[in-house]
């Protein structure tokens, strides 16, 4: 590896979430200040998964309860994160399907997906998962935590 290659910073890929989540931002009454709104944005945006629950409890200590519209926030910087685990680069989440891409389709994956959406399609690194039930943002999260 040259010398050039050796200091390059390690930048994720933009994640394109298309989702029907509601808003996904702080009202100005709940956290007014334009940088401490956008510094938790940042802070979510590099956050684990495990670790959105964390950021959430220390921002209600701070702020105190949560208004119930940006309550998608957490569980979107959940959902983006097990993405990026998992170099997913695109997600379409509809009321009952989840479309991801690429997927590599190991076997472990596949057997997991099977058991979730026994008709799932998949093709050319496009998967599309297909739910009687209609989708929560948490059972979203579930199902791509424990599927992916």
């Amino acid at each position: 590896m040259n010398q050039i290659e050796s200091i390059k910073p390690d930048i994720k890929p933009d994640i394109k979430l298309d989702c029907l989540l509601g808003a996904l931002q702080f009202q100005k009454v709940y956290v007014d200040a334009d940088s401490e709104r956008i510094d938790i944005y940042k802070r979510l945006e590099h956050t684990h998964h495990s670790k959105v629950d964390e950021i959430k409890d220390e921002i209600i200590d701070r702020f105190g309860e949560l208004p119930e519209v940006s309550n998608n926030l957490f569980i979107t910087a959940k959902i983006r994160s097990v993405l990026s685990e998992n170099n997913i680069l695109r997600c379409k989440i509809r009321e009952s399907q989840i479309e991801l891409f690429p997927v590599d389709l190991t076997e472990e994956v596949n057997l997991r997906i099977k058991t979730l959406d026994k008709k799932f399609i998949f093709r050319n690194k496009r998967l599309v998962l297909n739910f009687k039930d209609v989708l929560t943002p948490d059972s979203v999260y579930g199902i791509l935590n424990s599927s992916l």
